[in-house]
């Protein structure tokens, strides 16, 4: 806007036809002394803003209105805006004028002012009469727009704008932010803000607020900046940040309550992913009675850093407003969840079956059938894994007698999702000369969702269970020949589970971690569980302290030295390891677990001696291998 600067006696000398100074003073001295200086009044004397209007006269006509107010940003456009769209609502008015100028007072020139004119012509009958109807709401909005900024874009945004207009007004307002907290922001929010909105939908931000928006890109950028922070302090370490506010979406049907949520996730490898199905699965697990907004998913790509940035509502059944315990209970467990759900995609893997194995088990299971009332002998082998199924092969080895029945009469009792066929079927000798043995080779493809852990690994434990379950249906109660330490394993972490009660079932996949995380293997399946609750207990209790560096737990029992160490550095891991190693104890006698989570790096022990001699010089070996 041009600027100009005069005092109040030239506006009252121009008034009375003096020269003016420049013909801008000409033109606000007299819109001053026209519209809105009348009886001597000064400047200072008004209540500002002010808005005029001229008097309706007969058609066709024009129509003007008159700001003044103080100095704002982007008041002239507000006022435009307003005036041609909303002076006749549902019609863009043509201006015949439109300018806005600046100026000040030469006795205060720090005190700047704003003028503007906008003349409509009116030449339908039904134009005036509506304008007449309108005419007192709309001064009043214009005098509320120019006193506030804030108030000027709510206007514009609740008198509905386009697409293109509402990017503007936010535009506008994080440059306001900008100019408010230029330590915070930097230039490239607009990058971020760009590819925000490239990729929302048009319908996204109709119904959202401008405030709202602007809320959820300047969240997301301080996620960013936070981000990038802790890499380049600990590239190794994944970090989750999130922030979550209450917002509501202006629907045609009426207003909707939602919970805005905004997830920042740094990588650590690549073809790592973590994307909608991951985030909604978290919080339902929390929050089982809310589910996610159509269409209110929108994630945002670092290409410079390892990092991913999320935005998702979610909303509730009934659409009540969230509670603030529930929104503490997000805020509380949602971190560590998301920690453990990011998904690693692994490469296909090409290996054919070989045969000679699958000839060689057979003769294994063979010779496991020596009477008539054995139990048919199975064995289970993984073949392969596709984005959509889990495939393997069965072998069953069974003694026919004269109630026995093909198989292949029975495979229909196989639950219907699953792909059940014959690859081959024949006798291969007899029990006591008489009854003959049965071999079935079997390929079973189940489809893989219903296996899949929180964090979308596969549990082929789960997989290969279900199909002893399903071959007792029709073979009845079979003897898993490569599944029996696995069915004791399952026993272990039954009962362990049951000790935990709802503190395992709160971490569910990391108890499942852990448990596998325990050697030797055969360990897990004699365990005592009471000893395993301990351990895990640490763990559970070394997340949640917070504690950085190198930290030691210890439980002292008359059986058993129960230890967890965190570690930050891999270095002092193997210190521990190779000051136990010097002591000797033999491999049945010491329980290990190996642990590495996003959280840490975890050695535990569980040492299993009752004499208090021997446990008291391993945690002395423990203890002088961390300089404790």
């Amino acid at each position: 806007m041009p600027s100009v600067a005069l005092t109040s006696s030239q506006i009252a000398l121009i008034t009375k036809g003096g020269e003016g100074k420049t013909p801008y003073g000409e033109l606000i001295s007299d819109l001053l002394s026209k519209h809105f200086l009348k009886d001597n009044r000064s400047i200072e004397d008004l209540q500002l803003p002010m808005v005029v209007t001229s008097a309706f006269e007969e058609l066709p006509s024009y129509f003007s209105f008159y700001l003044l107010c103080e100095k704002r940003k982007s008041v002239g456009k507000f006022f435009f805006e307003i005036v041609s769209r909303w002076a006749v609502p549902g019609k863009l008015m043509n201006t015949s004028i439109c300018f806005a100028m600046d100026f000040a007072m030469l006795d205060d020139l720090e005190k700047i002012y704003s003028i503007a004119k906008v003349q409509i012509p009116l030449t339908a009958k039904w134009d005036l009469e509506v304008l007449k109807r309108n005419l007192d709401i709309l001064l009043q909005e214009i005098k509320l727009g120019a006193g506030s900024t804030y108030h000027a874009h709510r206007i514009l945004e609740m008198r509905g704008v386009s697409s293109s207009q509402k990017i503007g007004l936010i535009q506008e307002q994080i440059t306001g932010l900008m100019e408010r907290f230029p330590k915070r922001f930097d230039y490239d929010i607009f990058t971020l803000m760009q590819h925000f909105f490239l990729v929302s939908k048009e319908e996204f931000k109709a119904i959202r607020e401008c405030a709202h928006l602007v809320r959820v890109v300047s969240v997301l950028y301080f996620l960013r900046k936070d981000l990038i922070k802790r890499i380049e302090k600990l590239p190794e370490k994944r970090e989750i940040f999130l922030q979550m506010k209450r917002a509501r979406l202006n629907l045609p049907l009426g207003v909707k309550n939602v919970l805005a949520i905004c997830v920042g996730v740094s990588f650590l490898r690549e073809n790592e992913v973590f994307a909608k199905r991951h985030l909604a699965r978290a919080i339902q697990t929390l929050l089982p009675d809310v589910k996610v907004v159509e269409e209110s998913y929108i994630e945002v790509e670092e290409g410079e850093y390892p990092i991913h940035l999320l935005y998702l509502e979610i909303e509730k059944d009934d659409r009540e407003i969230f509670e603030e315990e529930e929104i503490r209970l997000l805020k509380k467990e949602l971190p560590s969840s998301l920690l453990a759900r990011v998904e690693h995609l692994l490469r296909p893997v090409f290996m054919p079956r070989n045969e000679e194995e699958v000839m060689r088990n057979i003769i294994i299971l063979s010779h496991q059938l020596k009477y008539v009332k054995d139990l048919p002998q199975i064995m289970i082998s993984f073949d392969e894994q596709t984005d959509k199924s889990l495939s393997f092969t069965v072998i069953i080895v069974r003694v026919l007698d004269k109630n026995s029945v093909p198989l292949s009469s029975h495979l229909k009792m196989f639950n219907s999702q699953y792909e059940v066929y014959i690859e081959r079927e024949r006798k291969l000798g007899r029990v006591r000369n008489r009854y003959f043995k049965e071999v079935c080779v079997l390929k079973v493809k189940l489809p893989i969702n219903p296996f899949l852990r929180e964090d979308d690994s596969v549990d082929l434990y789960a997989a290969r269970k279900e199909i002893v379950m399903e071959l007792q249906k029709v073979v009845g109660e079979v003897r898993d020949y490569n599944g029996g330490m696995l069915i004791k394993q399952s026993e272990t972490f039954y009962s362990l589970k049951k000790l935990l009660r709802g503190v395992g079932a709160q971490h569910k996949l990391l108890l499942e971690n852990f448990f596998h995380a325990i050697y030797p293997i055969e360990s897990r399946s004699f365990l005592n569980p009471k000893d395993l609750k301990t351990l895990f207990l640490f763990l559970i209790s070394s997340q949640q302290s917070g504690k950085k560096g190198c930290n030691l737990q210890v439980k002292m029992q008359n059986h058993a030295c129960i230890t967890l160490i965190e570690f930050y550095d891999l270095h002092l891991k193997q210190n521990v390891i190779n000051e136990i190693g010097k002591l000797n104890i033999i491999s049945r006698k010491l329980v290990q677990l190996h642990l590495q989570t996003v959280n840490g790096i975890y050695l535990g022990y569980i040492y299993l001696e009752h004499s208090k001699k021997r446990r008291d010089a391993f945690l002395k070996a423990v203890q002088a291998s961390l300089d404790f």
